[in-house]
């Protein structure tokens, strides 16, 4: 950081409060740079900084959400995944990824908890649906057809639908 050392009087407004100096306070701070004006200038930026990413990381976590729904643990999922992608973009060099391993794995264990509780509310309150009734819906919507479409073309559709339920 460059610094310029400009002097001021004792009563100037930008005056360095440290006693008996009168240098120029650096902007951001109340102090000159050989009073540790510098150093509140880097908190301040480190602030912005936090500041910042939190936005960044609010904005990102509305984006993953997905759901309004009040019961949904969507957001919270989006949050954790959030967390393990900054964990895992901080890692530099292999010793850093080694170093924060533990954290990492921690939170992937948590995210996979936090999956399975999402995944039994939304049974609970209905959001899913299983294989068995997928199928069921697929033959009635067969036979909800069936009467419009030529015969040579339902063995052929039949096997399509069959094919498609089966990649589930």
């Amino acid at each position: 950081m460059d610094v310029d050392w400009e002097r001021v009087s004792k009563d100037h407004p930008d005056c360095c409060e440290s006693p008996e100096c009168i240098n120029k306070s650096l902007d951001g701070s109340r102090f000159c740079a050989a009073h540790g004006g510098n150093k509140g200038v880097d908190s301040t930026k480190a602030g912005n900084l936090r500041n910042y990413r939190l936005s960044k990381f609010a904005a990102e976590v509305q984006e993953k959400k997905g759901s309004s729904e009040i019961k949904s643990l969507t957001c919270e999922i989006g949050m954790l995944r959030q967390i393990i992608q900054e964990q895992w973009n901080s890692c530099e060099h292999a010793n850093d990824l080694i170093l924060k391993s533990g954290p990492i794995s921690d939170m992937i264990v948590k995210l996979e908890r936090l999956v399975n509780s999402c995944n039994n509310i939304d049974k609970t309150l209905g959001n899913l649906i299983d294989k068995e009734k997928v199928v069921s819906f697929a033959q009635t919507i067969v036979e909800i057809i069936t009467p419009y479409i030529p015969e040579e073309k339902i063995d052929e559709l039949n096997s399509r639908i069959q094919k498609a339920l089966s990649i589930m």
